[in-house]
């Protein structure tokens, strides 16, 4: 549909669309700049922030041009939409103009996504070369990831991150979050095809899985080590045939972490250590202070919330510092960070019991549009970009803020492609069908 309404916009007159040249170069400028931004954002983060918002803006603009808002009334589109309007509501309320801003600025998230799902991505021809960046970069990282592990310094020049964990390319901790973003459509994608191959593709699709979960135990990084877990039973659900592959996945790390308490000791503190340690008391940990601290805010503003970015403006205020059963100051002002490390709680504090329920429906909206179809006609690519979109939008565990970069655009960009790829089935399967 998208690509008709365009070819039909192109044949209108220059006075009451934009011209179909015009439409044809941005498509192709924000194209390729997609297919190439899992490399990009490696070592230019604040790319990410510029490209979304001038593919939101690109995009509303096309839209008002045209007098058509049909792309705006999807699934995907209008609840995230209604959400932020709700938080620039609230926001606004505080009298607070400059978070006024924050919140405005928060909804290039969700307008991206629509645009990348229903215009950039839409034509299929950036999809193979987005895949074979996402393929690179993974490959990239993991590489740079071993040679920090192995020798203490990666070929970036970065030696391991105070904490003991492994950043490959990147200065601070970030490898693990990138890597479980967009690894899956490639790792999906290439252990669907080599699963097809008898029992020798069956070997190489285990091995390559494995060599997945690996590098993710060796990062050092708690949550996206849950994350890749969580997504290799996804494909084993998802897909019969690699069931085996995911099996040895989950193996490998049970070996590696035995084997981490001497070759990778840090490795092995940060998973296996200290994630027994904070699950063990856990409202006692930092986590659980970020937990109660959130949950004080809600409780005191639980229909309008504070605004946007008020865990951030907030955290520090006595009022708040409340710990678990009334008891304790919750960990005082040592305890604050810039987000609640979910976003879920940061929508609960910032625009209250309403914003987390439009913000709900919004992650059902995307999680429905990228999995229609999914079960029926099972697809390795589509069921990696699947778990893509599904695991920064899991519930349970700390992670970014949604719109912290680069992953908030990795998120985004794999949420637009997997509603593009879901919409390109879709026009697929009566063909398919009669076939």
């Amino acid at each position: 549909m998208t690509a008709q309404r365009t070819t039909a916009v192109a044949a209108e007159p220059a006075a009451t669309a934009p011209s179909g040249r015009a439409l044809a170069w941005a498509e192709r400028a924000f194209g390729w700049t997609a297919a190439a931004l899992p490399l990009l954002l490696i070592y230019g983060r604040g790319f990410g922030d510029v490209y979304l918002s001038a593919v939101a803006i690109a995009f509303l603009a096309a839209l008002a041009a045209r007098r058509d808002a049909t792309p705006l009334r999807a699934i995907h589109a209008w609840p995230g939409l209604i959400a932020w309007a709700w938080l620039v509501t609230t926001t606004a309320l505080t009298g607070d103009f400059e978070r006024v801003g924050v919140a405005l600025a928060w909804g290039r998230v969700p307008v991206a996504v629509a645009a990348l799902g229903s215009w950039v991505l839409a034509s299929g021809r950036f999809r193979r070369p987005l895949l074979a960046a996402c393929s690179i970069a993974a490959g990239w990282i993991a590489f740079e990831v071993w040679l920090q592990a192995l020798t203490g310094r990666s070929l970036s020049g970065f030696p391991r991150a105070v904490g003991g964990e492994h950043t490959g390319p990147f200065r601070r901790p970030r490898a693990g979050a990138y890597l479980v973003r967009i690894a899956w459509p490639p790792l999906a994608a290439a252990s669907g095809r080599l699963v097809q191959r008898g029992p020798s593709g069956i070997g190489a699709a285990s091995l390559l899985i494995a060599l997945f979960m690996a590098t993710i135990f060796v990062v050092g990084q708690r949550m996206p080590l849950v994350h890749a877990t969580l997504g290799v039973v996804l494909l084993a659900l998802g897909l019969r045939g690699i069931r085996v592959p995911a099996l040895v996945g989950i193996l490998a790390v049970v070996a590696i972490a035995m084997a981490a308490a001497s070759a990778f000791p840090t490795a092995f503190a940060r998973q296996v250590t200290q994630f027994v340690e904070i699950m063990a008391s856990f409202p006692d940990s930092h986590y659980g202070q970020i937990l109660r601290r959130a949950l004080a805010l809600a409780e005191a503003s639980p229909w309008t919330g504070w605004g946007a970015d008020a865990f951030r403006t907030f955290c520090s205020d006595p009022r708040f510092f409340v710990g678990w059963g009334g008891t304790g100051d919750g960990g005082g002002a040592a305890m604050c960070v810039p987000h609640a490390h979910n976003p879920y709680l940061d929508m609960l504090v910032n625009a209250g019991l309403p914003g987390l329920a439009l913000f709900v429906l919004a992650a059902f909206g995307w999680l429905l549009s990228a999995g229609r179809g999914l079960i029926l006609r099972p697809c390795p690519l589509r069921l990696g970009l699947f778990i893509s979109v599904l695991l920064p939008l899991w519930p349970f565990g700390s992670m970014h803020a949604f719109t912290s970069q680069p992953t908030s655009t990795l998120w985004a960009l794999m949420t637009g492609w997997a509603i593009a790829e879901a919409t390109a089935a879709r026009r697929t399967a009566p063909a398919q069908g009669h076939a």
